[in-house]
């Protein structure tokens, strides 16, 4: 009987100093990669690091990474609907690291995984994740309409 090994390629950036990764891509056996998220502090050009990371997996990636209550201005692609990608990424989390697992079998020739994340990034809930079929425009940032902005006057919240 033969024994067949199987190794999970893992690609971690490294960062200045003897830190260890902000992040690691790992490709499953089964063909999944999981994407594991050690510290909420990133590069600035962590997107771009993460984009390559992906690809060198097998998977057309753009990374944007914006600051809260912001998103991109759509539409910048021709997205497969919602419905038909609702099971892309599986998510984990535990006191040392978020992690989602994507499912690349999702993701077809000439298809683009579009990560789309606004604010802290060791939240699941600023992630949004899309999938292109075609090109993808440059992210314009813009407000996030889903954002709920005060509508109490200052004057008022400082009791005056």
């Amino acid at each position: 009987m033969a024994v067949t090994a199987v190794v999970a390629n893992l690609v971690a950036p490294t960062l200045i100093g003897s830190e260890a990764p902000a992040y690691a891509v790992t490709n499953n056996p089964d063909g999944t990669i999981t994407i594991e998220f050690r510290d909420r502090f990133y590069t600035k050009d962590f997107n771009r690091r993460l984009e390559e990371d992906l690809r060198a997996s097998g998977v057309p990636t753009v990374v944007d990474l914006l600051p809260a209550g912001k998103t991109c201005k759509e539409p910048r692609a021709r997205y497969r609907p919602q419905e038909e990608t609702k099971n892309l990424t599986t998510w984990k989390s535990s006191s040392d690291a978020l992690s989602f697992t994507l499912h690349a079998d999702q993701i077809r020739a000439g298809q683009t995984l579009v990560m789309t994340f606004a604010g802290s990034v060791d939240t699941e809930g600023g992630w949004d994740f899309k999938v292109a079929d075609g090109p993808v425009a440059a992210c314009l940032p813009v407000d996030d309409p889903r954002v709920v902005q005060s509508s109490i006057p200052e004057s008022s919240a400082s009791g005056e």
